[in-house]
C-alpha cells in the first residue's frame, strides 16, 4: 500500500489553479510503501521551462515519487497538471501497447494513445456515433447515459481526492460536494 504525505498551504491550491503555472512546490513530502519509508520530509521545487535529473540506484523510489506526482496523490501538485510516464522496460511496453509489437508503432503514436483524456474522448465519441447508426432511439437514450455515468464516476473520483485534502470551512463545502455527487451517481445507475 502507497501511503503519501506532503505539507499543503491552504491557500496554495487556489492560486495555482486560477492562474498560469509557474512552479510547483512540494515540502515535506514523505512516501512509503507499506513498512518501507521511501522518502522522509523530502523537499523539491520544480520551474517552468527548467529540465530535471532525477538520479538514483535502482529501487529507492523514484518511479514510485513519479508514479505519485502522475496519479495525483501529492496534495501540494495542483490536480489540473497533466503528467505522462512512459515505461522503460519491455514488460511496461507489452502491457501499454497491447499486441503490437515496438515495430508496428512510432513513439510519437504511442505518446498520442498515452493520454488518457484523448483517449477517453475517442471511446465515447465511439459509443455515441455507434449508437446513432443503430438508428434505436433507445440506443442513443443508452449510450448517452453510458457516457454520462462515467463522466460522473470521474467527477466523484476527483471529488473524494479534493474532499480528503481539505479540512476547515473548505473540508465541509467539499464533503458536501461530495454527498451531492455521490447522491448522483446512485441516481444515475438507477437509470
Amino acid at each position: 500500500m502507497l501511503s503519501v504525505t506532503a505539507q499543503q498551504s491552504r491557500f496554495h491550491n487556489e492560486a495555482i489553479e486560477g492562474s498560469a503555472l509557474k512552479e510547483i512546490v512540494v515540502k515535506d513530502l514523505s512516501i512509503s510503501v507499506g513498512d518501507r519509508e521511501i522518502l522522509s520530509h523530502a523537499d523539491f521545487q520544480l520551474q517552468v521551462g527548467k529540465h530535471y535529473v532525477l538520479v538514483g540506484r535502482n529501487g529507492l523510489g523514484k518511479s514510485t515519487l513519479l508514479q505519485a506526482i502522475a496519479t495525483g496523490q501529492i496534495s501540494s501538485i495542483p490536480q489540473n497538471l497533466r503528467v505522462l510516464l512512459l515505461g522503460q522496460n519491455q514488460s511496461n511496453l507489452d502491457k501499454d501497447l497491447g499486441s503490437l509489437t515496438l515495430s508496428e508503432t512510432t513513439v510519437l503514436e504511442h505518446v498520442v494513445k498515452s493520454n488518457q483524456k484523448r483517449e477517453r474522448l475517442l471511446h465515447e465519441e465511439q459509443v455515441l456515433s455507434s449508437a446513432i447508426e443503430h438508428k434505436e432511439p433507445t440506443e442513443a437514450v443508452r449510450a448517452y447515459r453510458t457516457v454520462c455515468h462515467g463522466r460522473l464516476e470521474r467527477k466523484l473520483h476527483e471529488a473524494k481526492q479534493i474532499a480528503l485534502r481539505r479540512s476547515g470551512a473548505r473540508g465541509i463545502k467539499s464533503r458536501q460536494v461530495l454527498n451531492h455527487l455521490e447522491e448522483e451517481l446512485k441516481q444515475s445507475e438507477q437509470k
